[in-house]
């Protein structure tokens, strides 16, 4: 297996380096749609070891910012994060290039993912394509994009949903929007309990992994490469829907207003609550990135008025059984 990895996210070229296969082979995993053909220079430029971080790396003196997560130790352009033992990285946005050192893999691969998403994420911001928290999918020319809160069945919902194998899978977490509100596929590795056979998962040994998360616990993940169904078709009829759970209730699918969306939208994308992006890679300080970020609210604004704008918005009433649930959302499809 070769010792490293390109990936090409909408022009955003990242290249990783490392000699450890077993992360490599689930980073390829995760972003197996993004995977590219080697190219001699990249946008980014990350360097795993699966060791301990030398000496003179892990810094001294006061943290700059603390978080459950990590101590932030900033000396422009460069910032040391220290997970507390259990990790160490080293960030130069200048050149935007990472080192990351630990012996536990499953931190290295955590860690690695978010670093991916939060950088990539910010340069995707900056051009004009903003994520936002929601799974989507295809049919029939139509794209459904559907938020939830945290824990409000959306992995649930989608992996039933994939029992229909003519369904597109656009992203299960995270798909993008431009600035004209029109849905872009942004597919990542899916996040299930359990994939029901129906989805037809080619050899699940190969294709099934899981992740120890040190806050959230372990992880059942999904190479998209395992599914038979298509990947990033985009229907062109966009339907927006908040999806809201219950208790002795029969599924229901309510048209309401757009001002009515405001709200969630703003949530979900705007402010970005529960996108994979960590504040230590995402947020830097200076005032250049002020107005960088100033920059990302307002383009974030507009897309998202532009989405609502461009969909048909829904409320959606599920009850809590997830495969009655699916079948109903995939009736108002056909």
């Amino acid at each position: 297996m070769k010792n490293h990895l390109h990936f090409d996210f909408f022009g955003q070229t990242l290249r990783l380096n490392s000699q450890n296969d077993d992360l490599l082979a689930r980073l390829s995993k995760d972003f197996s749609y993004f995977l590219s053909e080697d190219f001699t220079k990249a946008n980014f430029n990350i360097d795993v070891f699966f060791e301990a971080p030398p000496a003179e790396v892990i810094p001294s003196g006061v943290a700059s910012r603390q978080s459950l997560q990590s101590l932030s130790f900033d000396n422009p352009p460069v910032r040391v994060n220290d997970y507390y033992g259990k990790l160490v990285s080293v960030y130069d946005y200048k050149n935007e290039k990472a080192k990351l050192w630990s012996t536990d893999i499953e931190k290295l691969h955590e860690v690695t993912y978010l670093l991916i998403l939060s950088r990539v994420g910010k340069a995707l911001d900056l051009q004009g394509l903003h994520k936002v928290h929601a799974m989507a999918f295809s049919k029939n020319d139509k794209c459904l994009v559907g938020m939830m809160p945290m824990k409000g069945g959306k992995s649930t919902l989608l992996a039933n949903i994939l029992r229909d194998q003519s369904v597109a899978i656009v992203s299960d977490d995270c798909p993008l929007i431009n600035r004209f509100g029109r849905v872009r596929p942004f597919p990542l590795r899916l996040g299930v309990d359990e994939l029901p056979s129906e989805a037809g998962l080619k050899d699940e040994q190969t294709h099934s992994y899981t992740l120890k998360r040190d806050f959230y616990g372990e992880k059942k993940l999904i190479s998209l490469e395992g599914l038979p169904h298509e990947i990033g078709v985009v229907g062109s009829k966009q339907i927006l829907f908040v999806g809201k759970r219950g208790h002795n209730i029969r599924p229901e699918f309510r048209k309401v207003s757009k001002l009515s969306m405001l709200k969630p939208v703003f949530v979900n994308m705007i402010v970005g609550v529960g996108l994979p992006m960590v504040m230590e890679y995402f947020w830097e300080t200076g005032l250049r990135d002020f107005f960088k970020k100033s920059y990302i609210a307002i383009s974030r604004t507009i897309a998202a008025l532009a989405l609502i704008m461009r969909s048909e918005c829904y409320e959606f009433l599920m009850s809590n059984k997830p495969e009655e649930n699916a079948k109903f959302l995939l009736s108002k499809l056909d």
